[in-house]
């Protein structure tokens, strides 16, 4: 999310290089989310849609000749990733010291 903090709609579709950046840090996020068990990402949050971030991992990894629509992607860094990302964090900090 730090990557796009200060960019609006048009500066990050302005920007081919946060772009690939942002897509292979998605890829990255999905696959990371696919190791995860289900059991752990409820108690996460029960609310979120999990499946997305793997369904993007998947159709981005293997969507090699029309590309990816980033004003889609947008929507979900604004919305769906943002809103991942602040539960696992919340997730974390509630449970840091279980593993000590």
């Amino acid at each position: 999310m730090a990557l796009v903090a200060e960019d609006t709609l048009v500066s990050y579709l302005a920007n081919d290089e946060r772009q690939l950046a942002i897509e292979r840090l998605l890829l990255r996020f999905g696959e990371a989310l696919k190791a995860v068990p289900e059991a752990t990402l409820q108690a996460v949050d029960r609310d979120l849609d999990w499946a997305g971030p793997k369904r993007f991992r998947d159709l981005a990894a293997h969507w090699y000749t029309e590309g990816l629509d980033h004003r889609l992607i947008w929507r979900a860094l604004q919305n769906e990733v943002s809103s991942a990302a602040t539960a696992i964090n919340r997730y974390l900090e509630a449970n840091r010291d279980l593993g000590s």
